[in-house]
C-alpha cells in the first residue's frame, strides 16, 4: 500500500498531467475487474455444461462407431438388409 503512494508521488513529481489521467482511469479499471470477478461464476457454470455436452457427444460418437464396425461386414454380405 505504501509503495503505491510512493509511486503516485513520483508520478506527480515527473509528469502530473499523466498522473491525473491515470488516476481518473483507475475507477474504470476497478469496475472492469469487479465485473470480471462477478462473471467468474457464470464462466464456471458454462464450463460445466460444456463438459457434460462433450461427454454426451463422445458417448454418442463411440456408439455410432461400434454399430458401424459391427454392422459393416453384415451389410456387405447381405446379412441384415433385406434384398428388394
Amino acid at each position: 500500500m505504501t509503495s503505491s503512494f510512493i509511486a503516485i508521488g513520483f508520478g506527480f513529481y515527473y509528469c502530473w498531467q499523466l498522473s491525473l489521467i491515470l488516476l481518473g482511469i483507475m475507477p474504470l479499471a476497478a469496475a472492469g475487474m469487479g465485473a470480471a470477478m462477478a462473471a467468474g461464476g457464470w464462466v464456471v457454470e458454462a464450463q460445466d455444461h460444456a463438459a457434460t455436452a462433450t461427454a454426451v457427444a463422445t458417448e454418442a460418437i463411440s456408439g455410432y462407431r461400434t454399430v458401424a464396425t459391427v454392422s459393416t461386414p453384415l451389410l456387405l454380405t447381405g446379412g441384415i438388409v433385406p434384398e428388394y
